[in-house]
């Protein structure tokens, strides 16, 4: 049942969970903090006397040294070049004899190699240790604020969410927050972490950075776990890790990516003996159906992804929901270790927790409905508080979190506290006086994630995790593909056997087809018509077809063509609508660590062109031998105009997709986008019949995928060699033969029989044009929309000025 602890990690004892088993181990003495540098710059070896000075520590968005070097010592600095680039550091030997070890291995002299914070870099025998001073400037940070408030819209007063709460969580501290569902505690944390913006009120993160002004430095210092899961469930725990961050540093190097990665399972408390075992398990999801991580390995994992990027501080909704007992007191001790031995700054809001759970808070933030506060301060000290003010003892046994939360769960009681509070905090907030001067924020970082390279990885990691969810969902892979060939027999089904179909009619029309052309030689020449032997000629070179078709043929051969055109739509637009809305969430919290939208869509894209590639594909070799019968290049060419109608179909259904609320709104959006292109896709009321002063549905027509790819797939068929017999219906001027020139028949093309008249490449270029401009216009559309969805701040030049309103209201409340 108990396994045995896990051995120290860089002198440090972590806690143990074992993979389905809910046992924790937690050390009872804190123990010391080892590869940290000194507050003088000195950066100590764990296994020798000796001491190598630093002189460059640079925090991040500012540089003693223009080329972002750290300087070690005089001695060391001959021998080793260190060089900062954003959150990273990489170490290059200098000369040809030195001996460089990381992690007992020697670095080849001037090659370039990435450290991480638990490497072990050794020079020449003298260990060098760099702690997070210089990986991010600072060891630890908390957060400030003044009093916040947070009201949503809700006609003329509005809903008040948070009134006037605020925190002041020391570097490296536990801060739980306590309150009745519907308290506005998750908003509070959304405020905190930067994903809503304040109403009023000013957020300061380490009394340096300010949220929104500094929000591209604070997505890097920054983690926020929310309740709900934020990771792909048809993915691997590894893979999601990995790729995480591989769009974060696309030039780390695979070895580094993995010594992050344990690092990460690590500190969540994962067995080094069953990391592999927890790195290889799928992430599943009740959605999904698919059986993966339990529940406390899935909060684990979450933890991990933000733990990844090394933040600061560390912002949890709710992270003991749905866990048992045991569960959450061993995610507690987790947390609390991450803030007491890592130096990150924790909060956390926790919904109902036990005794032993609550004896594990450091501060404690007791909330009531409508975002008051009744208490702040330390959690030991909560309970003895709330009894004199509440005027109210606690039973000897009872858990001190159900009596807080009983106690601000009456409406009465929580306003009285809230009063209480109010009159004498226990924490003052951060008041105007005490807010840093803006010349103290620096600048942020450069992104590391601009410029045509970073945009090309960013499009092959987001490309390839693509494929790797499409793989790994074998049910939805089936479906995807096994609907293709479901699709082509009822094709072959309903027009099998179409060239029998009015036979007699088609050879009546061949008939008379050839009798007129016949005729037509003669009269232009004012001959004597041979009738008898020009009736005879065509009744016997009309039994057999001889690339003449008549228009109901044509038009028949259109439908084909027509259900193959709505077929590529259906594949593009399905597949597409489902992609965005799955994983907003996913992206939300990448956007924020530097994901950008164009590559992201172009992934999204090109994934979707391989997959719509494929299919239409398979349902060309299924249909157009059986069918149509056309030559190599013509079904080529018919494969591509198929083809660039599904991707322009997948480009709209990612466009619904970013506007789409909810994944069921999007999977209702596909037939109310279908409908419109099979009504008004020109076979139903071919655009030729229309009369001409019927301009709105040739507009309607106009505006549908399914208009333009039917006519160049229309213009792609050759079988008709001899062109398509369309009668004309008005009679000569100078009639000779009474009825029978009445009977008149022209040479046309298959678009013709649908569509005006024009030239085969001009249908084609006109059809491939539109569907290529109409696909610009669809991602476009989901750029801005995600752009507009994800940007949690606008630009902060045109932020509006609230610091006025907020002391105010700190005057009122504190008043």
């Amino acid at each position: 049942m108990f396994a045995a602890p896990p051995a120290p990690v860089n002198g440090i004892r972590m806690p143990l969970l074992t993979l389905g088993k809910a046992v924790c181990h937690t050390p009872r003495h804190r123990p010391p903090r080892l590869h940290r540098a000194n507050p003088n710059g000195t950066a100590v070896q764990p296994h020798q006397d000796r001491r190598v000075e630093t002189t460059g520590v640079h925090p991040p968005g500012a540089s003693s040294h223009p080329d972002g070097l750290i300087r070690i010592s005089p001695a060391l600095d001959r021998r080793i070049r260190v060089a900062k680039r954003g959150p990273r550091i990489f170490v290059t030997p200098l000369g040809a004899g030195d001996d460089v070890l990381v992690n007992g291995e020697r670095i080849a002299p001037d090659s370039e190699f990435e450290l991480t914070r638990y490497d072990d870099l050794n020079v020449a025998g003298t260990a060098v240790v760099l702690g997070l001073e210089h990986f991010l400037g600072n060891s630890s940070l908390g957060i400030d604020t003044t009093r916040l408030r947070y009201v949503v819209p809700a006609g003329g007063a509005g809903r008040v969410l948070c009134d006037g709460l605020y925190l002041r969580a020391q570097p490296g501290s536990f801060t739980a927050i306590l309150g009745p569902s519907g308290c506005g505690k998750t908003v509070f944390l959304r405020m905190l972490s930067g994903y809503t913006r304040p109403t009023e009120g000013r957020i300061f993160i380490g009394r340096r950075y300010e949220s929104p002004r500094d929000h591209p430095l604070l997505s890097t210092l920054l983690g926020y776990v929310p309740q709900e899961d934020v990771m792909l469930p048809e993915l691997t725990v590894g893979q999601s890790l990995d790729y995480r961050l591989r769009l974060r540093f696309s030039d780390m190097a695979a070895s580094v990516r993995s010594r992050l990665i344990r690092e990460a399972c690590r500190q969540v408390g994962v067995d080094p003996g069953r990391t592999n075992r927890f790195l290889e398990t799928v992430i599943g999801s009740a959605e999904s159906g698919r059986q993966g991580l339990s529940g406390g390995e899935r909060k684990r994992a979450s933890i991990a992804h933000e733990l990844l990027l090394k933040p600061l501080i560390l912002i949890l909704d709710e992270p003991t929901s749905g866990l048992s007992s045991v569960d959450a007191e061993c995610l507690i001790q987790l947390l609390g270790q991450l803030a007491s031995q890592h130096r990150i700054t924790v909060v956390a809001t926790v919904h109902q927790p036990s005794r032993t759970v609550f004896d594990q808070f450091e501060d404690l933030l007791v909330l009531s409905h409508g975002g008051g506060m009744a208490y702040y301060g330390p959690a030991s000290s909560a309970k003895d508080y709330l009894e004199r003010a509440a005027e109210l003892p606690c039973p000897a046994q009872a858990n001190p979190a159900e009596f807080c939360l009983s106690l601000v769960g009456e409406p009465e009681e929580a306003r009285r506290l809230v009063r209480h509070y109010q009159s004498a905090p226990l924490v003052q907030p951060l008041s105007a006086r005490d807010e840093p001067p803006p010349s103290a924020t620096p600048k942020p970082l450069p992104s590391e994630t601009a410029g045509p390279g970073a945009f090309r990885a960013q499009v092959r990691t987001l490309l390839a995790r693509n494929l790797s969810v499409l793989r790994s969902d074998r049910a939805n892979l089936a479906l995807t593909f096994g609907q293709v060939p479901l699709i082509g027999l009822l094709i072959l089904l309903t027009f099998g056997g179409i060239r029998s179909d009015n036979a007699g009619a088609e050879v009546f029309t061949r008939k008379a087809y050839l009798f007129s052309g016949g005729k037509d030689r003669f009269t232009q020449e004012n001959q004597p018509v041979p009738v008898d032997d020009l009736l005879e000629q065509a009744n016997r070179e009309g039994e057999t077809p001889a690339g003449l078709i008549s228009l109901g043929a044509a038009r028949s051969r259109g439908g084909i063509y027509f259900v193959l055109v709505a077929s590529s739509l259906w594949l593009g637009i399905l597949s597409g609508c489902r992609e965005i809305v799955a994983e907003r969430h996913v992206v939300q919290r990448e956007y924020r660590t530097g994901l950008k939208l164009a590559p992201y869509l172009a992934a999204k894209a090109l994934a979707q062109a391989g997959q719509t590639g494929l299919q239409t594909a398979f349902l060309v070799l299924l249909v157009v031998p059986w069918l149509l019968r056309q030559p190599a290049i013509p079904t080529v060419g018919l494969w591509a105009m198929l083809w660039l109608t599904a991707v322009s179909a997948a480009s709209l259904g990612l466009m619904v997709s970013s506007l789409a609320p909810s994944f069921r709104f999007a999977l209702t959006a596909v037939p109310l986008l279908m409908i419109p292109q099979i009504v008004l896709g020109g076979v139903l009321r071919p655009e030729v019949d229309m009369a001409k002063g019927r301009v709105l549905p040739r507009i309607l027509g106009g505006m549908t995928l399914q208009r333009w790819g039917f006519e160049a797939t229309l213009a792609m068929d050759t079988y008709a060699k001899g062109g398509v017999m369309v009668q004309v219906f008005e009679a000569p001027d100078d009639p000779r033969y009474g009825a029978m020139d009445l009977i008149q028949f022209r040479e046309g093309t298959l678009p013709e029989c649908f569509f005006a008249e024009k030239s085969r490449l001009a249908s084609v270029l006109l059809g491939s044009g539109s569907l290529a401009a109409g696909s610009l216009l669809f991602l476009g559309v989901a750029h801005r929309q995600l752009a507009r969805r994800l940007t949690a701040f606008p630009n902060p030049g045109r932020l509006p000025n609230r610091v006025e309103s907020c002391e105010s209201s700190a005057g009122a409340q504190s008043g």
